[in-house]
């Protein structure tokens, strides 16, 4: 499942980059630091612990969901 996380951690952060470009070419500023992103996130933060194969699944695909959810509301 670790490959796999860190594939799908490629992926978002690839996407991310692509938002950032979208929103610069609207004439907007992009966030620059995590702090900022954080700060400005819908999507709950967690604790970092130990995490069961099952447990780590529905977080990552309630995240994912509400992302796509997000992406879908958006008018590009």
């Amino acid at each position: 499942m670790h490959e796999e996380v860190d594939k799908l951690r490629g992926d978002v952060l690839n996407f991310v980059d692509e938002v950032a470009e979208k929103v610069v070419m609207l004439g907007d500023v992009a966030l620059g630091s995590y702090a900022e992103m954080i700060k400005l996130s819908t999507i709950k933060e967690i604790e970092s612990r130990e995490f069961r194969y099952e447990e780590a699944a529905k977080v990552i695909v309630e995240d994912l969901n509400f992302i796509l959810t997000k992406i879908v509301d958006l008018d590009w």
